[in-house]
């Protein structure tokens, strides 16, 4: 119960600023107005680019933009925080797992995100642009599955990262470098199949393309063994980082209990 009680009141801070809200939508859809010309723009000069037409391509920016605002770093940036600030000292003696708690938390801003990028992006899509349609709607609930699963590995990832947090009280720019690696490896610029061979055979055995690269390429897909390929990947992935993250966490917190008498 104490984590939907965090749950909620995620959710409650989130949609008490309306300004941001409403300015963050705005935003979102100035943004797909923008990639729909630059696209169209190149495509102007070229009828492929690799294996996409424009609408594929329109098809896979404007999810991948989509996908990119709902895996923002959030649990991961306030976790570095806390131990910059040494705020965590605090949060240890409270009655739940930080790590726990900040994932729930991380959750409850994913739900607002939902309403603030998601559905007004698909809105304008299908109803002003006429768009999203090169995909498999078949694939869609396994779409949203995959698309979850790499929600959570990427916060997972993002709460590695602020373990560096611990060496370097330079956070700053310990996630404006997650950004880049996060947007280059994940698919968000372009499709990584557009890149080297030997960029995406990299890219394999990372976790980022699970966040946009693979869920989008499961909407395109026809094939089930494909699909359920990279939902096992994804779910490996899990396995293997999420214990990671809790024994970490536990020795940092024998640490810090040991530093402080």
């Amino acid at each position: 119960m104490k984590y939907l009680a965090i749950l909620k009141y995620s959710i409650q801070n989130e949609i008490s600023y309306k300004t941001n809200y409403w300015g963050s939508m705005i935003a979102i859809i100035i943004k797909i107005i923008a990639t729909y010309f630059l696209w169209t723009a190149v495509f102007s000069t070229n009828s492929k680019m690799g294996k996409y037409n424009l609408t594929q391509m329109l098809d896979y920016a404007f999810i991948s933009l989509i996908l990119s605002q709902l895996n923002q770093f959030s649990s991961g940036r306030t976790f570095s925080l806390m131990i910059a600030r040494g705020e965590i000292a605090v949060e240890l003696i409270r009655p739940y797992n930080l790590i726990s708690k900040l994932l729930f938390y991380d959750l409850g801003k994913k739900i607002v995100d939902l309403f603030k990028y998601a559905f007004p992006s698909l809105c304008v899509c299908l109803f002003f642009m006429g768009l999203l349609t090169s995909f498999e709607l078949q694939n869609l609930p396994f779409f949203i599955f995959s698309a979850s699963l790499g929600m959570i590995t990427i916060q997972v990832v993002d709460i590695l990262m602020a373990y560096l947090a611990f060496f370097s009280t330079n956070t700053w720019g310990l996630w404006i470098l997650r950004n880049s690696v996060v947007s280059l490896f994940s698919g968000a610029i372009l499709p990584l199949d557009l890149f080297p061979t030997l960029f995406i055979k990299i890219t394999n055995f990372l976790p980022f393309r699970a966040s946009i690269y693979d869920p989008i390429n499961i909407l395109f897909s026809s094939s089930r063994s494909f699909i359920f390929n990279i939902l096992f990947k994804q779910i490996l992935w899990l396995f293997f980082l999420i214990p990671l993250v809790y024994t970490i966490y536990n020795l940092a917190v024998k640490k810090v209990q040991v530093l402080g008498g």
